[in-house]
């Protein structure tokens, strides 16, 4: 029997890196051997990601690195930038085949992907899709087009995966989806799958990736005030402060309607760790736009904001719009806006130092359930444990801690 070795890599959202780890597991029931990128391999499959040029960038130089590293290997493609731009990247150098997941798995021979994952290679924290696709078309995202329309999985099946992670050892799991406050499967919304998620037995925390400012409900927030188990952290992307640029984005919210609902969270959740997304140098952009925004993020208090240069799309109505601003105008913005949430990290990070909280290890540092990155200093715990920390030192760089007596 010849052995065939197989090195996966992945790019972008947390749902491309679940969809990694459903092929991973198919290609290792088919029969080759997985081993990490960087270690010789016979084959390579890179799991593309296409939400701005970067990702695209980023996605072919990963394909020609697979090249250099053994050019007589064949080069299998999947994920969104295959979907979108499937015959560019079979012309690359070495790239056999590029398409859908299943398409791809096809061609190496091997059964589509399963329903379930049971592990999560190189996390202590997997990743548990429970909706894929989006129906919202905001003006310049791509994923709807090469995601297709929201679809839901069965809250048991969905169960079934998540207790099968926590017989195989993990501690916190991560609920994500491309639009995961449009969950809905077999009359549940999301707070029923999460209510249903809470009673399984050994698991000790459940996080909700990103969700929609729209999609965060009264309802919502009293089960995360109440839970033992669901993190004090949402990661709610409002992209602008600004109402004309909130418009032409097409997103189903205000800039008022965020503040509003930042009040509710701090009100109900009392120490709730907010991260967000923000796209600066849409089309339209002002300074007085842009000035709108960093006065929402210093209300916000963000734990941790991920800031993107806007990127057309082709395809998109924000492709064709004009107004954008200079690059070097954009590069001036991100790094005002970076300092700014720095600042607000900072003061939301400080109002722990001297408390105790739950930190789950991952290689001597981890997280809080508010999604504060702690530093710990003298542990001897395993990577995905849970333990208790207290906070020694906060810096606008880092916090720091030691296991608790």
């Amino acid at each position: 029997m010849i052995l065939v070795k197989l090195a996966l890599y992945t790019l972008g959202c947390k749902v491309n890196r679940y969809d990694t780890q459903l092929m991973e597991e198919a290609l290792a029931a088919s029969g080759y051997i997985i081993v990490r990128w960087g270690e010789a391999a016979d084959i390579y499959l890179v799991n593309t990601c296409t939400v701005t040029a970067r990702s695209d960038r980023k996605s072919r130089k990963a394909i020609l690195e697979a090249h250099r590293m053994n050019p007589r290997a064949p080069i299998f493609v999947a994920g969104c930038y295959a979907v979108r731009c499937k015959s560019l990247l079979e012309a690359l150098p070495g790239v056999a085949a590029a398409g859908a997941a299943d398409d791809v798995l096809g061609a190496l021979g091997a059964g589509p992907a399963g329903r379930r994952i049971t592990r999560f290679t190189g996390r202590s924290r997997p990743f548990v899709m429970v909706q894929t696709g989006c129906n919202r078309f905001c003006s310049y995202c791509i994923v709807p087009h090469v995601r297709g329309r929201s679809r839901s999985r069965p809250p048991g099946d969905v169960a079934g995966e998540v207790s099968g992670l926590v017989e195989a050892g993990y501690r916190e799991i991560v609920i994500t989806g491309i639009c995961l406050g449009d969950y809905t499967c077999e009359g549940k919304g999301l707070v029923s799958l999460l209510e249903t998620l809470e009673s399984i037995g050994g698991l000790g925390r459940i996080r909700l990736s990103s969700i929609e400012p729209d999609s965060i409900s009264d309802e919502l927030l009293e089960l995360i005030a109440g839970s033992p188990k669901l993190c004090r952290h949402l990661h709610i992307p409002f992209q602008s402060g600004d109402e004309g640029v909130l418009a032409a984005m097409r997103r189903p919210y205000t800039a008022s309607f965020y503040r509003d609902l930042i009040g509710r969270i701090r009100k109900r959740v009392p120490g709730a760790g907010i991260s967000a997304d923000i796209i600066v140098g849409f089309p339209g952009e002002t300074e007085e736009a842009f000035r709108r925004t960093v006065e929402l993020v210093r209300e916000a208090v963000p734990v941790r904001v991920h800031i993107f240069p806007y990127s057309p799309r082709e395809g998109t109505p924000a492709a064709a719009m004009g107004g954008r601003p200079p690059r070097d105008e954009v590069k001036k913005r991100r790094d005002l806006l970076r300092d700014a949430t720095a600042e607000e990290s900072f003061s939301f990070r400080s109002g722990f130092l001297g408390s105790t909280q739950d930190v789950l290890i991952e290689d001597h540092s981890g997280y809080t359930s508010n999604y504060i990155r702690v530093e710990v200093e003298g542990t001897e715990a395993r990577t995905g444990e849970l333990v208790p920390v207290r906070i020694t030192e906060v810096t606008r760089e880092v916090t720091r801690g030691v296991p608790a007596a």
